[in-house]
Parts: C-alpha cells; structure tokens; sequence
C-alpha cells in the first residue's frame, strides 16, 4: 500500500492527523491473517493492523514506529573500567 503513515483506520499516524512529510510504503502478506473467510464469499474489507497481519516491511518518512510495533529500547548496564 503506497500512501500516508497511517498504522490502523485512516485517522491513525502523522498521515490520519494531516501531518506533512508522512508518505510510507506498506508490504503486507496474510493481511488480517488469523480471520476466518466467511461463508457467505462477501469481500471483507479492513484497515491495517500490525498486530494481527501475518507480516510487513514498513516504510515511513515520518512514524513512531517502536510505538507501533510495541518495541522498547533494553537499557544495559555497563561495567566501569
């Protein structure tokens, strides 16, 4: 998906809240992977979800991306010489 920084419905990010300098590329395989088709053969649309899509490669020219993917920095002692 080429378009704004938006990882979730289309008022999440920098993109969703208007920001300029917020374009991103978004390569998503299994979107939505763990649902289920339903039996009815309707099209079922959805919004990014980082947590629920199979995989993804996303880049951004502006993100919080440790936010978004729930990353946080491990603090490591170093010893004093």
């Amino acid at each position: 998906m080429l378009g704004r920084d938006r990882p979730s419905d289309r008022t999440s990010g920098y993109g969703g809240s208007g920001d300029t300098g917020a374009s991103s590329i978004d390569i998503v395989t299994g979107r939505f992977g763990d649902k289920t088709e339903p039996l009815s053969g309707e099209q079922v649309y959805v919004d990014a979800n980082l947590k629920r899509d199979a995989a993804r490669i996303y880049i951004s020219q502006r993100a919080d991306i440790d936010d978004y993917f729930k990353l946080w920095e491990k603090k490591v002692k170093q010893k004093a010489l």
